[in-house]
C-alpha cells in the first residue's frame, strides 16, 4: 500500500471514528460499533477503536466480544490505561476474579505512569470488586457450613 493510500485509510478510519463517537453518544450503540468496525478494518493499528468498540460492547452485554477487543487495544498498546480497565471490567462480568483483578491492577498501574485520568476510577474499581470478592467468598463459605 502507498504512503498516500494508507494515509487516506487512516484518514477515513478516523472520521468513522468520530462519525462512532457521534453514534455513541446519541445512544445509538449498534450504529457506533459499525462506524468502529470500519475503523478498525480501515486502520487496525490503532487501539482506540477497538477501545471504543468494546464499550458498545459493554452496553450490549457482550462479555466476550468486549475483552477480546480490549485484548487487542492492549497487543497494540499495553501501556493505555482505558483497554485494561475495560478488561478488568469485562472479566468480572465473565467471573475470571484472577484475571479481572490483575487488570485492573494493571489499569491502575498504567494510570499512574501515565497521569491519565483513571487514576480514581480503577482505584475505587479495584476496591469495589475486592468488596465483591470478598462477599462472595462470604456467601460460598456460608453455603458449604450448612
Amino acid at each position: 500500500m502507498s504512503g498516500s493510500a494508507r494515509t487516506r485509510d487512516e484518514a477515513n478510519a478516523f472520521a468513522r471514528k468520530d462519525e462512532g463517537n457521534n453514534r455513541f453518544a446519541a445512544g445509538k450503540y449498534r450504529a457506533a460499533a459499525e462506524a468502529y468496525t470500519e475503523a478498525i478494518t480501515l486502520a487496525p493499528h490503532v487501539p482506540a477503536f477497538f477501545s471504543n468498540r468494546a464499550l458498545c460492547h459493554q452496553k450490549f452485554g457482550s462479555w466476550t466480544d468486549m475483552a477480546n477487543d480490549c485484548r487487542s487495544a492492549i497487543a497494540l498498546d499495553a501501556s493505555l490505561v482505558k483497554p485494561h480497565y475495560l478488561l478488568g471490567c469485562a472479566l468480572i462480568e465473565l467471573g475470571d476474579v484472577s484475571a479481572a483483578e490483575a487488570s485492573l491492577r494493571k489499569a491502575h498501574q498504567c494510570s499512574l505512569a501515565n497521569g491519565q485520568r483513571f487514576e480514581k476510577e480503577t482505584l475505587k474499581d479495584l476496591n469495589d470488586y475486592k468488596k465483591k470478592l470478598w462477599a462472595q467468598r462470604q456467601q460460598r463459605d456460608a453455603v458449604h457450613q450448612d
